[in-house]
């Protein structure tokens, strides 16, 4: 998967990750302004507000994405991140999502505890300590990208939400 990664276009690869960095911000940013005291949510409140803010989240960074110039999204997201992994982040390496018939092996390839320059939103940290992005890929095609927001809740990583390829 690195090889998919690094040899894959490096256009694709960077509108896949800002669009997912978008959700995922999103997707955080939407949960977050649903709760008035961190300190008394619980991790149910927070599956439920995922369950209904990462698909609004999605939408709108699929609508950005198809909006916005590629040429403008600067950064090149082509490589595996593998201090992802550590404090303060603690991203897995990997995962999987079901884009088609048989899973597909995502990476990490960016992660954050804020705000994204695209994003019109601010993030707070209230709830999630980290974003994390992954590229996917099945044999030597790249396919798409995913998130998982990193929670506070020391026994949950966190939803893994995958995204299609977006095509102009």
């Amino acid at each position: 998967m690195i090889e998919v990664l690094q040899s894959a276009d490096p256009e694709q690869v960077n509108m896949a990750t800002a669009t997912a960095i978008y959700a995922a911000v999103g997707a955080a940013s939407l949960v977050e302004s649903q709760v008035v005291d961190p300190a008394s949510v619980d991790e149910a409140t927070i599956q439920q507000l995922l369950d209904t803010y990462v698909p609004i989240a999605v939408d709108q960074a699929i609508s950005w994405a198809q909006s916005v110039d590629p040429s403008t999204v600067p950064a090149a997201w082509n490589t595996v991140n593998f201090a992802c992994e550590e404090e303060p982040y603690t991203c897995p390496r990997k995962d999987y999502c079901s884009f088609g018939a048989e899973p597909v092996l995502c990476v990490i390839n960016e992660c954050g505890q804020g705000p994204c320059p695209s994003c019109p939103w601010p993030l707070n940290n209230l709830v999630f300590k980290a974003w994390c992005v992954y590229g996917c890929g099945r044999g030597d095609k790249y396919v798409g990208a995913a998130f998982r927001l990193i929670t506070r809740f020391p026994s949950r990583l966190g939803e893994f939400t995958c995204l299609p390829f977006v095509k102009r």
